[in-house]
Order: C-alpha cells, then structure tokens, then sequence
C-alpha cells in the first residue's frame, strides 16, 4: 500500500543547502503495518501529477514548519516558514480529496487541514491557555465526541505527547470540521471530517508517548480507509 507522505524543509548549519526530510521514527512506525512511504518532495513543479501518476492509497502529512502566513493575519512571519512545503502540500489535498483519498494530518499536518478547510490559528498557544506550554510535554486529553469516544473503549481522558507552538482552537476550527478531542484552553487535538476520509492528531502518535493505545487505534482507522481505497483502484 503506497501512502504519499510530506517532508520538513531544513536549512542546514553547516554548508547552505535546503533539505526535505523526514524523521526515522514514521518509517518505524509504518513499515510494520506494510505501508510503502512514497516521499513527496516540496521542489516539485506538479506535485499532484506525481502523486496521481503513482495511484496513492493515502495521503500524510507530518509536523514541522510554520504554516505561512493566511490572508489578513496580524502574524510577523517566522523563519521556518516554507512555502514550497505549503504549495505541495495543499496540491497532495487537492488530489486526495477530489478522489476520496484518506488524509491523516499530524501535528503541523493536522494544522494545515484546518486551515486548508477555512480555519484559522492560534500562533501562540502559551499565551492563549495563560502559560501552559504544549512544547516537549505531557499532557491530558478529554475526548468530546461521542462516536469516538466509543470507538477508543469508552474512555473519555487520555495522555499524550505534545510539540506545538501554534494550534486550532475550537473557535478557530474549520465549520466543516469536529473535534475529537481537546486539552484545556479549548485547544483541539484531535479533528475528523464527518463526510470525508480526513483525521487530524496534533499530538505526535511515531514518538514515543504516555499512552501509545489511541494513537495507534486512530492510526489503523486511517489505515484501514487506505486499504479499501487500494482495492478500489483500477489494475494498471
């Protein structure tokens, strides 16, 4: 199963080049469950021929970068803004979506979906929860939806790991959008289309976390959508 995955651009230190890369830790994850990751690079021309022409099952899009700025926002650029990498990964979306293509947004992934879908963001979550940090922590989380809830065991708190600076709240969550789950301060860390094969995670489920079980459940949901739409393809 080939699921087209979206890199972090890199400036490197030592020599002036700009890399696309990706952590070690997605292989990991995803070999084992016999996904071929198919490396989308954030140079190229036509990005949605690429994907088109290699019959994707899944789309990915992982962490890393700031989401450059959205029209009208009083936001002082960063310097890890990548452009290229939000051009390529808004024509991966055009393509999934216009042919039901299972999406699973991860940390800045789950981020660009909102804003893909008309949401908008919170640059500074420290400042919106009044200082509680969501970079290099642990933290719990209180699942909202009902559907989900019951598919994650009835459970209604879990832990996760959390690495963002920036975030959806659910005041800024694209209408089409649901939370699936949220930390305190509205902050939403987790988000589904109701009527498309979309999934969202902020938290980061390649890294090691304090409860690895609903990450990896929401992982094989997004997995099994994949699975059906390989079957679905036409043989070649």
């Amino acid at each position: 199963m080939i699921i087209a995955v979206s890199m972090h651009v890199l400036e490197k230190s030592s020599y002036p080049e700009t890399c696309d890369a990706l952590s070690h830790d997605w292989v990991r994850l995803l070999e084992p469950l016999g996904v071929t990751p198919l490396l989308v690079p954030n140079t190229l021309r036509n990005p949605a021929q690429y994907a088109e022409e290699l019959q994707i099952s899944g789309v990915l899009l992982t962490g890393g970068n700031d989401i450059g700025k959205q029209s009208g926002e009083p936001w002082s650029v960063s310097s890890d803004v990548a452009e290229c990498r939000d051009r390529t990964e808004r024509f991966l979306l055009d393509v999934a979506l216009a042919r039901q293509v299972p999406v699973l947004g991860v940390c800045r992934g789950m981020q660009f979906l909102n804003v893909y879908f008309g949401g908008t963001l919170v640059r500074d979550v420290a400042v919106w929860t009044h200082g509680e940090q969501h970079v290099a922590v642990q933290h719990r989380l209180t699942i909202i939806d009902a559907d989900y809830r019951q598919q994650l065991g009835g459970r209604e708190t879990f832990s996760t790991n959390s690495f963002h600076h920036h975030g959806v709240t659910l005041g800024t969550l694209a209408p089409c959008l649901k939370p699936i789950a949220v930390s305190s301060g509205q902050v939403v860390e987790a988000l589904y289309h109701p009527t498309l094969p979309v999934l969202g995670l902020q938290w980061h489920p390649e890294r090691e976390g304090p409860d690895q079980q609903v990450g990896a459940t929401l992982i094989r949901q997004w997995l099994d959508w994949c699975a059906r739409e390989a079957k679905s393809q036409p043989l070649v």
